[in-house]
C-alpha cells in the first residue's frame, strides 16, 4: 500500500535525507538531534517501492539544485543484496551518481550517499534487518531481553510470529515503566537507545557525511 502524497518543500541550507515510513522518519529527527546536526532534512520517502518516484519528486522540487547532497536509509529487510539493488536501481533510473557500496559517498551533482539498516555487515556480507533490530542492537547488554527471548519462544509455539522484529521491540519496551507503549521514534524522544552505541555509528558517520557537504561549500 502506497502512502499518502504529503506536502513537500525543501528547506533552505539543509541537505535531505530520505528514510523509510513514519518509524524511520521520527528516529533519525531524533537522531539529528542526538548527534547536534542542524544541516539534514529527514523525508519519508514511504514504503520501499516508492523511493524511485520520490527521488523524482524531490528532484523537482524549487530550491533543489541548490542542494549538495541526499541519503536514502531503507531496511534490508530479508535480502540485504536486494536492499541495495533496489536503492541503486531508484538512483540510477533518476539519474543519480551510485555510490560503491552502502555507507560510502559518491561525489556528484548532488553528492549521494545511501544506508540500510541494522547496518551490520559479517566478513564483507551485509546483514538482514530492520530498524527494530537496530534499535535493540544498541541496548543489547539489558538483562531483560532473556526474558523477553523466553517469552517470545513461548508465544511462537501458541501463534507463529510473522512480524518476530516488531515483537521482540514491543515486548522489550513493555518491560520498561518509561517506555511501554511507545513507538519507536516516540522511544528514541524518550532516551529508550543508546545514541552511542557502535551499532549507531554508520548511521553517525553518514549523517555526519551528509551535514559536512554544505559546511564544505560554505567554508
Amino acid at each position: 500500500m502506497k502512502s499518502k502524497q504529503q506536502t513537500l518543500e525543501l528547506i533552505e541550507g539543509k541537505n535531505p535525507m530520505l528514510v523509510e515510513g513514519m518509524d524511520a522518519y521520527r528516529f533519525f529527527i531524533q537522531a539529528c538531534q542526538a548527534y547536534h546536526l542542524e544541516n539534514i532534512q529527514v523525508i519519508d520517502f514511504g514504503g520501499n517501492e516508492e523511493l524511485k518516484e520520490k527521488l523524482k519528486r524531490v528532484k523537482k522540487l524549487p530550491g533543489f539544485t541548490k542542494v549538495r547532497a541526499v541519503a536514502i536509509v531503507r531496511d534490508a529487510e530479508t535480502d540485504a543484496d536486494a536492499a541495495i539493488r533496489s536503492i541503486e536501481g531508484a538512483l540510477k533510473a533518476n539519474a543519480f551518481c551510485v555510490p560503491p557500496e552502502p555507507f560510502e559517498g559518491a561525489v556528484g551533482n548532488p553528492s549521494i550517499i545511501y544506508g540500510i539498516l541494522p547496518g551490520l555487515q559479517i566478513e564483507r556480507t551485509w546483514q538482514n534487518g530492520t530498524l527494530e533490530d537496530l534499535c535493540l542492537k544498541t541496548v543489547d547488554q539489558d538483562a531483560l531481553f532473556k526474558g523477553v527471548d523466553a517469552y517470545l519462544s513461548y508465544a511462537d509455539g501458541l501463534e507463529h510470529l510473522t512480524h518476530r522484529h516488531k515483537s521482540r521491540l514491543h515486548t522489550y519496551l513493555s518491560g520498561k515503566n518509561d517506555y511501554v507503549g511507545m513507538k519507536i521514534g516516540e522511544a528514541a524522544k524518550a532516551g529508550a537507545w543508546d545514541w552511542n552505541s557502535e551499532y549507531l555509528e554508520p548511521f553517525h558517520q553518514m549523517m555526519l557525511w551528509l551535514e559536512r557537504q554544505i559546511d564544505e561549500v560554505q567554508g
